[in-house]
């Protein structure tokens, strides 16, 4: 059979007669009228959750934004520039500046806390070191140690000497006592108590406190921490001398110099006297005001006299310590 050529007529009624992609939407709409709303609401639906969902990230990302600035003020809060002495809490270390309430002790003499951590070069920790060079003995700890706050005393004569204080365990409780060597070694009537006087150990060990009554502090504290060196806690101790309240900051003062680095060293052999005087003259100048120091430092004040008459008739002076 011939194949069907179309014609001009068949083409006609192709082009007159076309059904538009809008008229079938119409008779679509006409045949299932809730189409367009179900149409409608999948789409407001689809709408409303693609806005949760990004109201979701937004509240989220706000979240964890706010997170973040929170961890980062604490943490800025947190860390207290060391050599900012005045932003420092009262109880840091004068040496370093670590103010861990459980790494520092207060001696009672002076008045200044100090950590445990060792000194650079030896020596002790710091607050050895300044007990030795100020020659003081009492410790008192901080109210918020894990020991409370409380000066360190023997339990039987109440020696406040540090140095000679040590710590016997109980025979059948989980506790311990602090005794004096003196009286663990003189007192008899001790013997009959339920302790372990042969166990006792003294608190102050290598030159440093037992780390569970005044803990060390940590690596990541000594970071953060004042970097100083045996001369500069010297300098100190020396200035504390004549200003109590002095500070590390005041050995940058113009006035704050060392006299030992102006002396010239002493030789075997001089060139005159005059070479031989302005030497040794110095060194001279610099022993006797250590012995007028020394001298006034153990002076004392607010002492009362009074001036009694005895039954043999000799006078009898009472000192009052005030």
């Amino acid at each position: 059979p011939d194949p069907q050529i179309p014609t001009a007529d068949d083409d006609d009624s192709q082009t007159t007669n076309p059904i538009t992609d809008q008229q079938q939407q119409q008779q679509i709409r006409a045949k299932n009228p809730d189409a367009e709303s179900c149409c409608s609401s999948s789409s407001s639906e689809s709408n409303c959750t693609n806005n949760n969902s990004s109201d979701d990230e937004n509240s989220n990302s706000s979240n964890s934004n706010d997170d973040e600035s929170q961890l980062s003020d604490d943490d800025s809060n947190a860390f207290l520039d060391p050599y900012d002495e005045p932003s420092l809490p009262t109880y840091s270390c004068r040496y370093c500046g670590v103010h861990d309430p459980a790494c520092v002790a207060r001696c009672v003499e002076s008045n200044k806390w100090f950590c445990n951590a060792p000194c650079v070069g030896g020596g002790g920790s710091h607050l050895v070191n300044h007990l030795v060079r100020s020659r003081s003995n009492q410790v008192q700890l901080h109210p918020d140690s894990p020991l409370g706050e409380t000066v360190l005393e023997c339990y039987n004569c109440a020696s406040k000497n540090a140095f000679v204080l040590g710590f016997v365990p109980a025979s059948t409780s989980s506790v311990v006592v602090l005794l004096c060597r003196v009286c663990v070694e003189t007192v008899p009537a001790l013997k009959d108590m339920d302790w372990e006087l042969g166990q006792w150990h003294p608190l102050v060990q290598d030159r440093k406190f037992l780390p569970w009554l005044v803990k060390v502090p940590s690596d990541k504290l000594l970071l953060r921490a004042r970097d100083l060196n045996q001369a500069q806690i010297n300098k100190l101790e020396e200035l504390w001398k004549t200003e109590p309240t002095a500070r590390f900051s005041d050995l940058d003062r113009p006035d704050v110099i060392d006299e030992a680095e102006l002396l010239a060293p002493t030789l075997l052999r001089y060139e005159d006297g005059y070479h031989y005087q302005n030497i040794l003259a110095p060194l001279v100048k610099m022993e006797a005001d250590y012995d007028r120091q020394m001298k006034e430092s153990l002076s004392e004040e607010s002492i009362t006299v009074r001036w009694e008459k005895s039954l043999a008739g000799k006078n009898i002076a009472t000192f009052s310590f005030g």
